[in-house]
């Protein structure tokens, strides 16, 4: 397994995207934090369930101290693959307007639904076609957002 340098990876994004509307540790911070929300949106997706309390977004509170049955509680909490595209949908919206990404790039991105691994990707051929100075996962895909523990401060 790659090990990462905070610095290079987030010189990394700013190359990566130039068009960025924030750069460096900044550009870290979001991409790690969309990350992480997408992440958990993907476990709920493979497990079918969450919590809709607004219409904004999704609460991963699962308060059982409602007056609602488990059953009840159960079927208002679906999440299927209606609820992960559109979130999907969003977070590359978001993605794209942050980053600034066009074309090929824009085309590249993509969001990862298997709740195992890293969520916010660049396709190989990308990574490869480009010589992408970044992470990589065992398929080849660039890691938009490695986690912190593999980094190493070296400065």
């Amino acid at each position: 397994m790659k090990t990462y340098t905070r610095k290079p990876h987030s010189e990394s994004l700013t190359e990566l995207f130039p068009n960025a509307d924030r750069s460096g540790e900044a550009l870290v911070r979001f991409m790690r934090r969309l990350e992480l929300k997408m992440n958990r949106l993907a476990v709920c997706y493979c497990n079918g369930y969450t919590r809709e309390y607004t219409n904004t977004g999704h609460s991963l509170n699962w308060d059982f101290s409602s007056h609602e049955s488990y059953d009840q509680w159960r079927e208002n909490c679906r999440y299927d693959s209606t609820h992960w595209e559109s979130d999907c949908n969003k977070a590359l919206k978001l993605l794209t307007k942050v980053t600034g990404a066009s074309g090929s790039l824009k085309d590249s991105l993509f969001i990862n639904g298997d709740a195992r691994g890293y969520t916010l990707k660049v396709c190989k051929e990308y990574v490869e076609d480009n010589d992408m100075q970044i992470g990589t996962d065992l398929g080849g895909d660039g890691i938009l957002s490695p986690d912190p523990d593999y980094f190493i401060d070296r400065i």
